[in-house]
């Protein structure tokens, strides 16, 4: 690490931001608030050294792609710096060129599986794959890949929830290019009303084997009307990039429309948290499902039209949707809902989501926890690196939007939410990646960097490729470097908030660390592209005075 080697020790104003390729006299804002400070033209330059960084990369292939794609960052935490590298190397083997007219693709499996469609593509993580990507550079990748979703009619878009528009909207903030939204917003307007809104309000998308494995099941979930608002946020504000103002009105109201679904029909006042609406049209518990018998009922607990009583991790989703500008949840709402997040909490250990190797899926205190063995993708327990990085990309977008408001009057209700939890978690779900077990690691050398499905939460071994390998299934490897979740976007918009902000002059980069000053109060972070240019972050939080970076 280059604070060993000593390639990060140029401190300058807390918070320093160097805009250098091009050179142009800007404005800084550290958690929303402009310094003064100005940069003036420069040659590029890296702070950091990639050479210093190659032992994390294992293969000479992933270290050249990273060098000239990817942010380099210098952080005082070996998990943290490990996961890092690891997964921009396991983001690059999911990375398809098609030789087609399709051009590049994201896949979720590095092998072919057959639930898949074209090109071997599956829509469930593909917000994730779009958010984790916008940090690179060559922008024909992800172009690519989100032109593929609207415009190839082949593309299977509606096979499983998710939010594409939203996170090519956001990654459209990083890139300061909206030219890919302009080409996909007829397209994705027809997809909203021919398929999200019959679809999405009514029933559950998801592959009907999946969600009978958790407590609440399928029905109006949580996760679908947060991501119903989330759809119709963006393309409001794609419709009035297209100059559609009509459009964007109607949009604005189906976000309105779905907010309100969420917040009076998903919220159950006696659980204290937001939960799923099984549908009358659906079965309640398939016969191949094997409960623990007398103590866990589910078709007791999934009453039709009622809010099921339970508290599940996918339940924060509708705090996924902290956009500064339009926020799910109202900030005049915020104390209403915030208790939620201390179910996050260490000493929550039974009745919460905490356990040593990462978050459950469901509460140990639960009667139905982990009541079905016979399937390998439970949600109702084991940790799923998926649902992980939705929630705390959720904790980083309240600590931002919501917690750091002090008129919100949080600060009673959550006292323990701080950036030093977000911390915490973060370094436990990093952890995931170097410190636990797996049959047949993939990882070249031990502690280098792996993941897979989902992991037992309280031993930490990946518990599918455990039933799989234990079963000689033939396809017991098709989990290796799963690409179902986030990591370094994590780390860069959550960690080191490294943001898109409103400021006076529009959105713009705005720089607010979720650090634990036990911990360390600073880092380097090199080499982003940010709106064209190439920006490079040295922090130091207990450093004073204006100093240009050189």
């Amino acid at each position: 690490m280059g604070f060993e080697h000593g390639t990060s020790r140029i401190w300058g104003l807390a918070g320093l931001v160097c805009m250098l390729r091009f050179g142009f006299a800007m404005g800084f804002w550290e958690g929303g608030k402009r310094t003064g400070l100005e940069i003036g033209r420069e040659e590029r330059f890296s702070v950091l050294d990639p050479n210093d960084h190659k032992h994390y990369f294992p293969s000479q292939v992933c270290y050249n792609w990273a060098k000239t794609n990817v942010p380099f960052i210098d952080f005082p935490d070996i998990d943290i710096m490990r996961a890092y590298y690891y997964r921009w190397c396991s983001y690059r083997k999911h990375i398809k060129n098609t030789k087609s007219i399709d051009g590049f693709v994201v896949s979720e499996f590095k092998e072919n599986v057959p639930w898949a469609g074209l090109h071997n593509t599956i829509s469930a993580a593909a917000g994730h794959h779009i958010m984790e990507g916008r940090w690179i550079k060559n922008q024909k990748i992800l172009d690519d890949y989100i032109r593929f979703w609207f415009l190839n009619a082949e593309s299977k878009i509606d096979r499983y929830t998710n939010w594409i528009i939203w996170a090519s909207l956001e990654r459209s903030k990083i890139t300061g290019n909206t030219t890919i939204l302009r080409q996909i917003y007829p397209k994705a307007v027809r997809i909203f009303f021919d398929v999200y809104v019959p679809k999405y309000l009514s029933s559950s998308p998801q592959n009907k084997k999946d969600w009978p494995v958790s407590v609440s099941g399928s029905g109006c979930r949580t996760s679908i009307a947060s991501v119903m608002y989330g759809e119709a946020s963006a393309l409001a504000e794609i419709a009035r990039i297209c100059k559609d103002p009509k459009r964007a009105e109607i949009f604005s109201k189906w976000a309105s429309f779905s907010r309100s679904v969420l917040l009076e029909q998903n919220w159950n006042p006696k659980t204290g948290f937001f939960s799923t609406i099984p549908s009358p049209k659906r079965p309640l518990v398939p016969d191949s499902v094997i409960q623990l018998k007398g103590e866990c009922d589910l078709n007791a607990r999934r009453t039709p039209n009622k809010t099921v009583d339970v508290r599940e991790l996918f339940g924060f989703m509708p705090w996924y949707y902290s956009d500064p500008d339009k926020p799910l949840i109202p900030l005049s709402q915020a104390r209403k809902y915030s208790h939620m997040f201390n179910y996050l909490l260490p000493e929550k250990i039974e009745e919460g989501f905490y356990a040593k190797w990462g978050l459950r899926t469901l509460p140990k205190a639960d009667k139905c926890y982990n009541y079905s063995y016979t399937h390998g993708d439970c949600w109702n327990g084991p940790s799923w690196p998926f649902e992980t990085s939705r929630v705390l990309h959720s904790l980083a977008g309240f600590l931002n939007e919501y917690k750091s408001k002090k008129e919100l009057g949080l600060e009673n209700e959550t006292p323990k939410i701080t950036s030093n939890l977000f911390g915490l978690l973060l370094r436990q779900y990093a952890r995931q990646h170097t410190q636990t077990y797996a049959v047949n690691d993939t990882a070249l050398i031990s502690g280098s960097g792996h993941i897979f499905e989902n992991l037992h939460p309280d031993y930490g071994y990946w518990n599918n490729r455990n039933i799989m390998y234990s079963k000689q299934a033939t396809n017991k490897d098709m989990g290796d470097d799963y690409n179902h979740s986030v990591f370094c976007d994590l780390v860069l918009s959550g960690l080191l908030g490294i943001r898109n902000g409103r400021t006076e002059s529009g959105i713009w980069m705005v720089l607010n660390p979720l650090l634990d000053p036990a911990f360390t109060t600073r880092f380097i972070a090199d080499g982003i592209r940010y709106k064209g240019h190439d920006v490079t972050v040295i922090y130091n939080q207990h450093t004073r005075g204006n100093k240009t970076c050189k």
